[in-house]
Parts: C-alpha cells; structure tokens; sequence
C-alpha cells in the first residue's frame, strides 16, 4: 500500500493543528460558573472600598494617597511583600529539592512538618512568636513571621515539580564534570521554575 501526498502530513504541521485545537478548547460551563462566582465575591470587598473612596471624588482619593504617611505604609508594604516573597522562593525550592532530590533521612516526616505552617492561621503565628519574644515586633519580625507562614506554598508546588521530572537529565549533568550547584542551577531549577513563580504569586 503506498501513500499519497495528500496522505502525508508533516510532524511540524501536525504539532500545529494540535496546538490550534488546543488552544480552541474552551473552559467547560460547570467550573467557568463557579470560579467567576468565587472571583466575584473575592472581589467584593475592593469593590467597596473603591466605591466608598470616590464618593468624595478623585481629588480626594490622590489627597488621601499622597499624603506622607500612606506613602510610608504603601513603600513598607512593597518592601515587605518583596522581602516575604524572595525568602519564600528560596526556603521552598531548597526544602523542596533536599525531600525531594536528596537522601534526607525520614524524608516523608519531613515532608509533614515542613508543610505543617499552612495549618497554623498567620495571625496565631505571630501572636505566638510575639508572646514568645516581644523583640520580634516590627518589619523583620513581620518579615519572619510570614516567611516561616507562606513558604509551603512555594514549596508544595516546587515538591511535585521536582517529582515529575526526569532524573537521568541531572545524572548525565554530572556524568559531563558539573557539580552538583551547577547541575541544580542550570538544569533543575530552569524546569521547576514556573513552579517556584506560581508559588511566588
């Protein structure tokens, strides 16, 4: 049986009909519903405070945010969630690869406990850290209190990254001379990077 040109399609357009009809798909009705719904009341609270806000007129509002002492809160805020931000990629993804990529002992009672932070409401953390030590008060205290509360959700998603990759890729590294820094550098961290950002957001 022989195949015409007609019947021949190149793996190139093939990879871009597929990508077309995936990109085609739409989201099924049963979960676009709920998840505007609870992005709706999410919102709601922002919608308040913006609508009570201009009800004196945007001169107001730019009086309000221009004042010393809100521009003061909004640049600690910045800093602040910058700071949790970055010690949060950095505590995750190392915890992450040593449960994951090294031979830790009590590997899976590590995992728990590492985990635990995200059972404890930040508010109580702090109120224990502060009741423990009052000197912990102020921005690195706050810079402490939600690191030690936020990383699990860096780390959670960098674990199953870590999990689903192909071990043989870092092995063939090391085969080539690369230390095990390297290696993590330049070949696990670039595949588990969309895991470490969307913990980060």
């Amino acid at each position: 049986m022989t195949a015409t040109a007609g019947d021949t399609v190149s793996p190139q357009r093939r990879g871009r009909s597929w990508e077309r009809g995936r990109g085609s798909r739409r989201p099924p009705l049963l979960l676009l519903v709920p998840s505007l719904a609870a992005a709706g009341v999410a919102l709601m609270p922002l919608w308040y405070l913006a609508a009570r806000a201009l009800d004196q007129g945007w001169g107001y509002v730019v009086a309000e945010v221009a004042q010393a002492r809100t521009l003061t809160l909004i640049r600690r805020s910045l800093m602040l969630a910058a700071a949790v931000t970055c010690l949060c990629m950095l505590i995750g993804t190392s915890a992450a690869w040593l449960v994951v990529r090294t031979d830790l002992p009590l590997r899976r009672l590590w995992h728990v406990l590492l985990t635990l932070p995200l059972a404890v409401p930040s508010y109580v953390s702090a109120y224990l850290w502060l009741s423990w030590r009052r000197s912990i008060a102020g921005f690195a205290g706050a810079v402490l209190v939600l690191t030690l509360a936020s990383y699990p959700y860096v780390y959670l998603p960098v674990t199953a990254a870590l999990r689903r990759l192909d071990p043989a890729q870092e092995e063939v590294a090391r085969a080539l001379g690369h230390g095990s820094a390297r290696v993590f550098l330049r070949v696990t961290l670039r595949q588990v990077l969309p895991a470490v950002s969307a913990g980060a957001l």
